[in-house]
C-alpha cells in the first residue's frame, strides 16, 4: 500500500539520520528546555551535517516511503525532518 509523502511549502518532507542519534536527542532537548528556537532550528548543523543518512520520505505517522510512496522503514529516535529547496 503506497503512502502519501507530508509536504511542507511545497517541498517533500525528506527524513535524514544522524551518525550519533544520543548527540542529536542530547541537543535536541537541552533546545527544548532553554526554549531556543534558533538552536533547534540549526541541530542539524550542531550535530555535524556531514555525519547525516538520508532515509526517504516521511509520512503522517512513523512509515519512511521511497520517492513512489513505497513503504521502507520507520522513523527511530534522533532522525530530523527537513525539506531542501535546490537554487542555481
Amino acid at each position: 500500500m503506497k503512502a502519501k509523502i507530508v509536504m511542507r511549502d511545497g517541498l517533500p518532507l525528506m527524513v535524514i539520520r544522524p551518525a550519533d542519534p544520543e548527540k542529536a536527542i542530547r541537543i535536541a532537548k537541552e533546545a527544548a528546555e532553554a526554549n531556543d528556537a534558533e538552536r533547534l532550528a540549526n541541530l542539524v548543523d550542531e550535530v555535524g551535517a556531514d555525519t547525516y543518512t538520508f532515509v526517504g520520505y516521511a509520512t503522517h505517522g512513523k512509515r519512511i516511503v521511497d520517492e513512489s510512496g513505497k513503504p521502507i522503514g520507520e522513523t527511530q529516535p534522533g532522525d530530523s525532518f527537513v525539506t531542501v529547496r535546490l537554487t542555481n
